[in-house]
């Protein structure tokens, strides 16, 4: 049931859910049931920010077209978010019900937590744990590793 935080509900929300990958179910579920808000931190060092009066879950698409790692995200705006989060999910994999599901759950415990999700490639991994790591050393972090899908074509 829709609350008064709710980013999705009615005909949005079976958009969402119809047109979204699997692995954003979770997330699409727990906005809409635990008033979380889902957001998209934009690349090219454009500014973002959460509101201070709802739990969010912040995911950066650092892997499509490629991978800059997190010099390619507005500084100050990360460092903000960073440090109101209590878990950070790192996925440097095909993405996973799992770990969606896991960032899901960690924001909507405890009336509601700040959470960010780091999509990525293998060689900027570890470049987003140092970077999480420096801003709030508190984070509670979970890794989805493995083989990457190479892209249509020829490799």
């Amino acid at each position: 049931m829709p609350n008064k935080y709710s980013n999705f509900h009615g005909e949005r929300f079976k958009n969402a859910l119809n047109t979204s990958p699997d692995h954003l179910w979770d997330i699409f579920k727990t906005a809409t049931c635990a008033g979380v808000a889902y957001r998209l931190a934009p690349l090219g060092g454009k500014p973002f920010h959460a509101h201070t009066n709802q739990p969010t879950i912040f995911v950066i698409c650092d892997d499509v077209p490629e991978s800059k790692g997190p010099g390619a995200i507005h500084q100050d705006s990360l460092q903000k978010f960073v440090k109101r989060c209590t878990g950070a999910v790192i996925v440097s994999s095909e993405p996973r019900v799992v770990a969606y599901a896991a960032a899901a759950a960690r924001a909507a415990e405890s009336g509601g937590q700040d959470v960010i999700i780091v999509e990525t490639r293998a060689e900027h991994e570890a470049d987003w744990k140092h970077a999480l790591d420096a801003i709030n050393p508190d984070l509670l972090f979970r890794y989805f590793l493995g083989p990457v899908k190479p892209a249509a074509g020829v490799q």
